[in-house]
């Protein structure tokens, strides 16, 4: 039996990308809003001695800087973000804002009730959520605080009787009654409707409402304002400020002469120098290797930092000037006239790839006449229009938007109707497309907006 061994060698070639640090946060830097690149300038600032503000730098004397010290820091590949003590409520910290609770809490502070009484007040109060809803587990509360069901209901009713009217309540139609009640209106029929109609009068069934309860439209309509001055969410005016999301456009686009221009924000974001003390010490050759070789380091990444924020810069213009080319009537008409169009043909006018152009739509934003918009509300699928063109869905659901905003009240329109109109301005539609773009645009059936 011959048994034939061998090694063979063989040569291949392969392209692979490799992803450095530098690309890495290029690609990082990239998909940044405005406010979050602001917040890592700032971490940078904080760990990179090579990064300033400061344009005019004046001369430094070596002798001032304290070398080991120095070199201890981290630099902007190893530093950590600074870290914060978890047993610090930081959000109690915000100037001017107080939550439901809390005013919940002040207003029992002023109430002469036993110890057992304010501590089922207090876990009371903290099972009231954002809006002003009382959720608690009953049976639970019951045996834990081995109390009474009476107990228990005179103490809800205690705190319902706190501000905001109609807090503590456990259903909307509590709630409401609550509101009722504290103004003074005890009207049967203002009850009736709270307890049994509310669903109706949701869907705008009016006159069954108005036949069950003999009233005419008109007493009808009377009680229903009654009803409009009440709050449904008492918990509304302490709304938490913190999750407000500031928007800082990026671009702004201005008609100049009947042509548009795109300019950037400049003031959105502080301006980074490189630290040309550190730079010119590190030229003289006068400080120790392990020195230099942390001045080295921070000042790489500090280039590196700058040329990101730069080519940033120039990839959201290359693309937003792209954009404006194809949606030149957006600018000057509105949002009615946007065309269809997708990232794939940004990416080919730009000569970007399409995922580049998709971290570059998203959290940019841009200011026009019309208002401000993300990057990525340019985009759009095409409808047929009829004679081999396209029209935006997004221009369409506008269109249906203004048809419905106009419609005569006591006569609106249907969805069968809104297909015609669409049609007479050259939208080739399916009713089936307007009830799905109504649906998607929040906009109430037929019936449920007519007017009586």
């Amino acid at each position: 039996m011959n048994i034939s061994q061998g090694v063979n060698l063989t040569l291949s070639q392969k392209q692979q990308l490799k992803m450095t640090p530098e690309l890495r946060q290029a690609i990082e830097i990239l998909q940044y809003s405005t406010l979050e690149l602001g917040q890592f300038i700032g971490e940078q600032l904080m760990v990179n001695p090579l990064l300033t503000l400061n344009e005019s730098q004046p001369d430094q004397d070596d002798k001032e800087v304290d070398w080991e010290e120095l070199a201890d820091l981290p630099n902007s590949r190893t530093g950590s973000a600074p870290t914060f003590d978890e047993s610090v409520d930081y959000a109690s910290l915000v100037a001017g804002e107080i939550s439901l609770q809390e005013h919940l809490l002040k207003q029992l502070h002023f109430l002469e009730v036993s110890e057992g009484e304010r501590a089922l007040m207090v876990y009371l109060i903290r099972s009231v959520n954002e809006d002003g809803y009382l959720e608690i587990d009953q049976e639970r509360l019951l045996e834990r605080f081995s109390i009474s069901r009476e107990l228990l209901e005179t103490t809800v009713r205690l705190l319902q009787t706190f501000e905001p009217a109609g807090v503590g309540a456990r259903s909307l139609e509590e709630c409401l009654k609550i509101q009722a009640e504290q103004v003074g209106l005890q009207d049967e029929i203002l009850i009736r409707l709270i307890d049994e109609f509310l669903p109706d009068i949701g869907k705008n069934r009016l006159r069954q409402v108005a036949k069950k309860l003999s009233l005419s439209m008109e007493q009808l309509d009377g009680y229903l304002e009654c009803l409009r001055g009440f709050e449904p969410r008492p918990g509304r005016a302490f709304y938490s400020k913190q999750n407000t999301k500031y928007i800082k456009p990026d671009l702004f686009v201005s008609e100049i002469d009947h042509h548009f221009q795109l300019s950037t924000n400049d003031s959105g974001l502080p301006k980074l120098f490189i630290n040309e003390f550190y730079r010119n010490l590190l030229k003289s050759g006068e400080v120790a290797q392990e020195t230099s070789d942390y001045i080295r380091a921070n000042l790489n990444a500090a280039v590196g930092l700058v040329r990101s924020i730069e080519q940033r810069k120039s990839t959201i213009v290359t693309v937003a000037q792209a954009i404006l080319s194809y949606q030149e009537d957006f600018f000057r008409e509105g949002p009615v006239a946007l065309k269809p169009l997708t990232m794939k043909e940004i990416a080919e006018d730009a000569e970007l790839h399409e995922s580049t152009i998709s971290r570059v739509s998203n959290g940019k934003y841009l200011e026009c006449k019309w208002g401000v918009f993300e990057l990525k509300d340019f985009y759009s699928s095409g409808l047929n229009a009829g004679a081999g063109q396209e029209v935006s869905s997004v221009g369409t659901k506008v269109h249906i938007r203004q048809l419905v905003e106009f419609e005569d009240k006591k006569r609106p329109l249907s969805d069968q109707k809104i297909t015609e109109l669409l049609l007479k301005d050259g939208v080739r539609i399916s009713r089936r497309t307007v009830a799905k773009y109504r649906a998607e645009l929040q906009i109430p059936s037929t019936s449920e907006r007519k007017h009586f």
